[in-house]
């Protein structure tokens, strides 16, 4: 807060009265923002850097050490080995930009979990699905999905038959019925392992 910047400027400026001084800020998540911001309105030169650069240097130094203090005596060093490149002023976005930036993050999240998440079905489906990647791809339309949902495991599409199947894709697909693509899935259903007794309601809610 503005009290803690005001005494470490006052702790800084103890250090080395009158002296020039640049502060080197760690960027790490959103904790360097208001520390920054607040240095900069003080007329304070100050310049981030990576954290990366920093856990490289600690490393040199210090490798069997990790504390915020050999953190910090790392971070010095970095600035120093850097030179002119270090002392780039520290860019706080504000407005319009801190919002794109947030709003961009939290996408990027967003996109990570559902990475993730596609990650995992098809995992399963190498388990309950074996191959069928290979006939309908592995994006996730509606259409699997619902397929995915109604045929959880490769057994239960030869126990109800390639005319319910048929059906299944008169009903939920949109266009003209593919036969090729429900010969290739039947077939596969015939060709393919299927483990005993798999519990397929227990897949479909996974």
């Amino acid at each position: 807060d503005r009290a803690g910047v005001a005494q470490l400027m006052q702790r800084v400026e103890a250090l080395g009265p009158g002296l020039p001084c640049h502060y080197f800020v760690e960027a790490s998540g959103y904790l360097w923002y208001a520390t920054v911001a607040m240095l900069q309105e003080a007329g304070l030169p100050v310049s981030l850097v990576n954290p990366n650069y920093t856990k490289a240097q600690r490393r040199c130094s210090t490798p069997n050490a990790k504390s915020d203090s050999a953190d910090a005596e790392a971070l010095a060093r970095v600035a120093f080995n850097r030179g002119a490149k270090a002392l780039h002023p520290a860019d706080v976005p504000e407005g319009d930009r801190l919002n794109l930036r947030l709003l961009a993050r939290h996408r990027f999240t967003l996109q990570q979990e559902a990475t993730s998440i596609k990650l995992r079905l098809l995992a399963w489906q190498g388990l309950t699905l074996p191959g069928l990647t290979e006939i309908v791809g592995t994006g996730f339309s509606e259409l699997n999905r619902d397929l995915l949902l109604r045929y959880p495991e490769i057994a239960k599409i030869l126990h109800q038959g390639k005319a319910r199947l048929q059906r299944f894709f008169e009903t939920h697909g949109s266009g003209e019925v593919d036969d090729a693509t429900i010969e290739a899935i039947f077939a596969l259903a015939q060709q393919a392992y299927s483990p005993r007794d798999l519990d397929d309601k227990l897949v479909a809610l996974q």
